[in-house]
């Protein structure tokens, strides 16, 4: 199934992020956090499967809400913690 990168940017704190969005056959993309690294990360989880720990530091990750869409986006920054809307600075198909 297709689905979209998206690059964004925090408004309070500048922090950019990547977003991946999309589902297929029994997974979808979700958002995920990790608080040491203060960092989204997109993980791709079937219905009966968990994430796992960050790939960069170890941490465990924690599902982050984030409303995506390709215009706007709203949610908490983990580098910040503020909730706030993002800018997206662009967004990619993928097949």
């Amino acid at each position: 199934m297709p689905g979209l990168i998206i690059h964004a940017t925090c408004v309070s704190c500048d922090a950019e992020h990547e977003l991946r969005v999309g589902h297929g056959l029994g997974w979808a993309f979700e958002q995920h956090a990790c608080h040491a690294c203060r960092r989204l990360v997109s993980v791709a989880v079937a219905e009966e499967l968990v994430s796992g720990p960050c790939g960069a530091c170890g941490t465990q990750l924690e599902p982050w809400p984030v409303r995506a869409e390709t215009e706007v986006i709203r949610a908490r920054c983990p580098a910040c913690l503020e909730l706030t809307r993002w800018r997206v600075v662009d967004s990619d198909r993928w097949e």
